[in-house]
């Protein structure tokens, strides 16, 4: 396993490096950054409606069931094109979602607090949660296109960091190989 890793190490370097590309796209291009990982989910969710498209007219040919492939087509297509035409406000919807549940989330934890019997060392830790959590949800309804650009910039350090890592690691791997 580790010679056939190793004699492919530069795979990883250049997935480390789309990685560091990524990394970079998303922390000085946030909002196109999101707009085109949104206008790709909404291409691909439209493929495959088309696909399914295919399948149930051709379960209509062979007389065969097809209801549910169509419905199922019909509502991907829809979604897909929506996706592609309003696209911004698809995102805000998401992370008005994701604003919903940590909110929702957040209040669960603080109820939970309310009801701990005394003597639980970790009071502290569902009190900061909670509190947290609801904090990040407000902030995130007030504001979800900035908050999905802030994330989307976090992603982006976190992909910069993995890509260092994936080409420090090739090299690495390179050298063992490279060793008699």
């Amino acid at each position: 396993m580790l010679v056939q890793f190793s004699k492919n190490w530069w795979l990883m370097a250049i997935n480390g490096a789309i990685a560091i590309l990524f990394g970079i796209f998303a922390l000085f291009v946030p909002e196109g950054t999101i707009i085109i990982i949104a206008k790709y989910f909404g291409i691909v969710v439209l493929i495959g409606g088309l696909i399914i498209l295919v399948g149930a007219i051709r379960n209509i040919k062979n007389k065969q069931s097809y209801a549910l492939m169509m419905t199922e087509a019909i509502i991907s297509i829809a979604i897909g094109i929506i996706i592609l035409v309003f696209t911004k406000e698809t995102i805000e919807i998401f992370m008005i979602l994701i604003g919903l549940w940590a909110v929702i989330v957040g209040i669960t934890l603080l109820v939970l607090l309310a009801n701990i019997k005394e003597g639980t060392h970790d009071k502290y830790v569902i009190l900061f949660s909670g509190v947290l959590s609801v904090i990040f949800g407000v902030v995130v309804l007030f504001n979800p296109f900035t908050m999905a650009a802030v994330l989307t910039i976090i992603v982006g350090i976190a992909a910069l960091i993995l890509g260092l890592f994936m080409i420090y690691i090739a090299f690495r791997v390179k050298k063992l190989n490279e060793t008699p």
